[in-house]
């Protein structure tokens, strides 16, 4: 009888092997370096405006806000 560590670590290999043979590696790639990229602009809002970082991000959240609704009146148009 397997032992239950080397159950969990037969459902392990299964799962790299699914990982990595679906696809859903370069997804999840894709997702970490874009989540990093967007983290690394945050980072750099204060030294943009010149503010401390919470000032900084909310200039940047009402950015996109502004965009957004520039975005759904331009598709309401279409």
């Amino acid at each position: 009888m397997d032992s239950i560590d080397a159950k969990i670590e037969k459902m392990k290999v299964t799962i790299q092997e699914f990982y990595t043979s679906s696809g859903l590696e370069e997804l999840y790639k894709t997702v970490i370096d874009t989540i990093t990229n967007i983290i690394s602009a945050a980072n750099g809002l204060p030294k943009v405006f010149n503010k401390f970082p919470a000032q900084a991000l909310a200039v940047g959240m009402s950015l996109v806000t502004t965009v957004k609704s520039v975005l759904t009146l331009i598709i309401a148009q279409i």
